[in-house]
């Protein structure tokens, strides 16, 4: 009964430390979405959207409901990778949020929405 009560426990905190997230990217006038990608508490996940691979980790701050996102964009061509955005935001906990991404230099410039969803 023990092990029951312990085993429960340990899965309500590991709980609270996923988001599942609807994800899209939109650059140079396209958009591409992926509906379910999961996300563990500062984990990075790789995501493809076409050519573009987005990294980006999710994570609690110590701040009552706000979330910090790393990303990192990359556009891919063969075997060579491109830098298109990389960067850092504090977001709130909240069910939508977009990250307006500057692209590095000749790059363009991204948006990335996320709509958070209960698991």
């Amino acid at each position: 009964m023990r092990f029951l009560l312990i085993l429960i426990c340990f899965y309500a905190f590991n709980v609270y430390a996923n988001w599942q997230v609807e994800v899209a990217l939109g650059i140079d006038g396209e958009t591409w979405k992926i509906e379910h990608a999961k996300f563990e508490d500062g984990k990075e996940q790789s995501l493809n959207f076409g050519t573009y691979l987005l990294k980006m980790s999710i994570k609690r701050t110590k701040e009552e409901k706000v979330l910090s996102v790393n990303y990192v964009i990359e556009e891919k061509k063969g075997d060579k990778k491109t830098l298109v955005a990389k960067g850092e935001d504090l977001m709130e906990d909240r069910p939508k949020n977009d990250i307006f991404a500057k692209g590095e230099k000749d790059q363009p410039h991204t948006i990335i929405s996320l709509k958070m969803k209960p698991i």
